[in-house]
């Protein structure tokens, strides 16, 4: 039997058009209106023209398809912009705990 986890890591997610803004929270303060890549129930992936998303915020988002919490889960550079990859915390009372 495939584990809650498996599932959710195999998630390919859908491609997307259309942007997604990004509000981090303290320590770490910046609002980013980003290209939205891809999308799942789980998580998307996100293009912008800031530096300024890291591994590790915790932010909110909102896009066409939901709003809500996530956590950066890593980025890199590609082709002179930041991309960015974002999990869903499905848990709002423990950020970052995915239930």
């Amino acid at each position: 039997m495939i584990s809650e986890q498996n599932r959710r890591a195999g998630e390919v997610g859908c491609l997307q058009k259309g942007t997604v803004t990004i509000l981090a929270d303290p320590p770490v303060s910046y609002e980013v209106v980003a290209t939205l890549i891809r999308s799942s129930s789980i998580g998307f992936w996100a293009r912008c023209n800031t530096p300024e998303v890291r591994t590790g915020d915790h932010v909110w988002f909102r896009h066409s398809s939901g709003t809500g919490r996530a956590i950066v889960i890593w980025t890199r550079i590609f082709r002179r912009k930041v991309e960015a990859g974002f999990q869903i915390c499905l848990d709002l009372t423990q950020p970052g705990r995915i239930v």
